[in-house]
């Protein structure tokens, strides 16, 4: 096919796709799922729009129909683990322990899972440390709208049961867990150890009423050297 057909036969793809009788959401689910499985077939690095726009079955030209950059596809793609991560220690909120020792445990599952999941970190190293900030810590909507609905039930029993301020909005509660679980993630010099310390010692206590802030992380803490995880590329 000669290359002025080919574009020919693109552009009208483009604005005649047969996809989109199937629904924009719909169509960039599929993307977005063909998009992961190119990621795992070739790597996040080495995929292209085009690898991804043939395995979907979509011209080049209608994929940015759906999605606006690769950046955007990888993202979604982070925030689909992310999910799926989660859905993995959601039980720990079942309301079998008390709030404060089920947000440690979640906290820490959170973070060594982010940190230690093999798809995640192919994804954070295809992107620079402050797009990952940007997208897990900053002003991502959609990142931040599941955080707020995976905490929302257990912010609501432990504030009713008085274990929570009730002068911080979720919304403002959520942002500084993000931005707290992502400066751990990013920190190579924390050990499990000390991640608890500070789930224990400073994050939780900055979300529970003021009266009620008094957890001593320095009893029975051993000395130790710090150990160093892995400089990811």
């Amino acid at each position: 096919m000669g290359q002025e057909r080919r574009n020919r036969l693109e552009n009208h793809l483009a604005t005649n796709s047969p996809a989109v009788a199937d629904g924009d959401g719909e169509v960039r689910r599929r993307i977005i799922a063909t998009a992961r499985e190119c990621f795992a077939k070739y790597g996040p690095r080495r995929t292209t729009m085009e690898d991804i726009a043939g395995a979907a079955g979509i011209a080049r030209p209608a994929l940015y129909r759906y999605v606006a950059s690769r950046d955007e596809i990888i993202e979604a793609v982070i925030l689909q683990r992310v999910e799926e991560l989660a859905e993995g220690f959601r039980s720990l909120f079942d309301g079998s322990r008390p709030f404060a020792d089920a947000f440690v445990e979640v906290s820490m599952a959170a973070v060594n899972g982010a940190r230690l999941d093999p798809e995640l970190q192919s994804l954070f190293q295809t992107t620079t440390g402050s797009r990952i900030i940007q997208v897990m810590a900053g002003p991502n909507g959609g990142f931040h709208e599941f955080v707020k609905g995976f905490f929302a039930d257990a912010f609501s029993a432990a504030r009713e049961a008085g274990y929570l301020r009730s002068d911080v909005s979720d919304d403002a509660m959520v942002d500084w867990i993000r931005g707290v679980y992502m400066m751990m993630i990013l920190r190579e010099d924390l050990d499990d150890e000390r991640e608890r310390e500070m789930v224990q010692g400073f994050l939780l206590p900055s979300l529970m009423p003021r009266d009620d802030r008094s957890i001593d992380i320095t009893e029975g803490r051993r000395a130790r050297a710090p150990r160093r995880r892995p400089v990811r590329g």
